[in-house]
């Protein structure tokens, strides 16, 4: 059975690899190939959500582990990790909109929906945003190599897709504003 627990410890013990990245993609692999197991552990910590959905099993300055459940019509704004990026959905579709530099903006460049059980792998460096296009929840085990919520990174205002430092709150409240349109 898949444990919270053992898993970040897992994670932790990715870091010493030679190539962090693939060693973390493989364990999130491995993780969503059982999606019953995992909604189990997760189901077993369901007051440690916060209102958006979160739940953080690891937070440290190397590593940030945690449980996304991205309700139907979900979306936030383009940003980027400040990092490696290694993204596990085990219920439901994740869609990314990947995009690219354009001067002092970004366009979108592609579209990819990632389908349960699918991982998704961003090198550092990635711009993207995701949502939730089904009438249903969707689910994922979310792994970074920094601190993902107090990291320098970058977010892009979802209309005028112009870049600015990551602030938490204004992007919390951007997903919010995005979320209550839909």
């Amino acid at each position: 059975m898949w444990n919270v627990e053992r898993f970040v410890d897992d994670a932790r013990a990715c870091l010493c690899a030679p190539d962090p990245l693939q060693a973390v993609e493989a364990l999130v692999r491995e993780a969503v190939s059982d999606p019953a197991a995992v909604r189990a552990a997760v189901a077993e910590r369901a007051e440690t959500a916060s209102e958006l959905g979160f739940d953080v099993f690891c937070r440290t300055p190397i590593l940030t582990v945690f449980h996304a459940t991205l309700e139907p019509g979900f979306r936030n704004a383009p940003h980027d990790h400040g990092t490696w990026a290694v993204v596990g959905v085990y219920d439901g579709t994740e869609r990314n909109v990947f995009y690219r530099r354009a001067g002092r903006t970004i366009v979108a460049d592609r579209d990819v929906d990632a389908d349960a059980p699918a991982v998704m792998v961003m090198p550092p460096g990635v711009i993207h945003a995701i949502c939730n296009p089904l009438p249903t929840a969707s689910c994922a085990i979310h792994v970074y190599g920094n601190d993902h919520f107090d990291a320098s990174r970058s977010m892009w205002h979802p209309e005028s897709l112009i870049e600015e430092p990551y602030r938490m709150e204004q992007f919390l409240e951007w997903s919010r504003e995005s979320c209550a349109q839909r």
